[in-house]
């Protein structure tokens, strides 16, 4: 229950872990998150009058780790985000964020990205996960990434998050794709067999 992470991984030694049968209420109210805190005051600025940058955290975040990670069977609920991995900033390393299988976890009310790798990312398994009420399921943003394997996923809502109504991150999507990867035709990522009910265009 709470904390900004339930799980941080540091280091390029760090390898074959498993996350299993655990589950994790970041916000305890059931609802501050996703209905009530302005996204800004959790992950843009710090203001006095709101600030809730304590909320800027993960079920599970790494960084720059060897990778063999296995989470599975776990039910994240009322957070800010699920699962989120970065590698190296200074330069591409294909040897780390490697080898990560993501299967059979439930996530509900997660307000930003639920599975979020981060920079460089090679290798990754995503399939029977269930994903209820979540902003974006895949924030698939890196410089460079191959061989990911998402499949017989589902995703589904029954209500829009987030105040205000003019809050540009109160819409939501399967996919968040960005700008700083290759083109989609130099990568090799498989999407098929998942179920998606979106509210977004």
């Amino acid at each position: 229950r709470e904390s900004s992470f339930a799980f941080f991984l540091h280091g390029e030694r760090t390898s074959d872990i498993t996350i299993c049968h655990c589950r994790w209420l970041q916000d305890v109210n059931r609802g501050d998150i996703w209905r009530r805190i302005p996204w800004k005051y959790i992950h843009g600025e710090t203001f006095s009058d709101g600030d809730a940058r304590a909320f800027d955290g993960d079920f599970i975040r790494s960084y720059r780790i060897r990778g063999r990670l296995h989470v599975h069977h776990n039910w994240i609920e009322h957070c800010f985000n699920g699962i989120q991995c970065f590698n190296r900033r200074d330069y591409r390393d294909a040897t780390l964020n490697s080898d990560v299988v993501i299967h059979d976890n439930v996530f509900r009310y997660v307000r930003d990205n639920v599975i979020e790798p981060e920079v460089e990312a090679h290798n990754w398994w995503v399939f029977r996960n269930r994903f209820f009420n979540c902003h974006a399921p895949f924030s698939l943003d890196m410089k460079a990434s191959s061989h990911f394997y998402i499949y017989d996923n589902l995703s589904w809502f029954d209500e829009q998050q987030g105040v205000p109504d003019t809050d540009k991150n109160r819409g939501g999507c399967f996919f968040k794709l960005g700008s700083e990867g290759p083109p989609p035709s130099e990568v090799t990522h498989y999407f098929f067999n998942n179920s998606l009910f979106l509210r977004s265009p």
